[in-house]
C-alpha cells in the first residue's frame, strides 16, 4: 500500500498493489475506485466502487496514451498544413531537383 498525506497529515490517496507491483485500486477522499489492466500491467479501466466506468485509457502501439497526444497531433497537423501552404505559395520545388534537367 501506498498513501500520500496533505500537510495536516490527513490522508488524500491511498493506493493498493498486487503481485508484479500493479494498482488494482485506491481512495480519494472516501471513494473506492478501481484500476483494471491488460496483460502487461497497464492500466485500462478505472470504475467507481458500483462498476461504472470513469475513463477508459487506450494506448498506441508503443504505449503512448492516445488522449494525452491529441494536442501535440493537431499542433503538428496545423504547422505542418501552414509550412506546405507557404512552401507552395514560394513557388518552391516540393522535391528533389536535378540542377542539369532544370536548364
Amino acid at each position: 500500500m501506498l498513501a500520500t498525506f496533505d500537510g495536516n497529515n490527513n490522508l488524500k490517496h491511498s493506493y493498493e498493489y498486487t503481485v508484479g507491483n500493479t494498482p488494482t485500486s485506491y481512495y480519494a477522499g472516501n471513494q473506492r475506485y478501481y484500476i483494471l489492466t491488460d496483460q502487461l500491467g497497464s492500466p485500462r479501466i478505472i470504475t467507481d466502487s458500483a462498476g461504472n466506468v470513469l475513463r477508459e485509457i487506450e494506448y498506441d502501439s508503443i504505449g503512448t496514451i492516445m488522449s494525452m497526444m491529441l494536442p501535440y497531433r493537431v499542433a503538428f497537423l496545423i504547422g505542418w498544413t501552414v509550412l506546405l501552404v507557404l512552401w507552395t505559395g514560394m513557388d518552391w520545388p516540393l522535391g528533389v531537383i536535378n540542377p542539369q534537367a532544370a536548364n
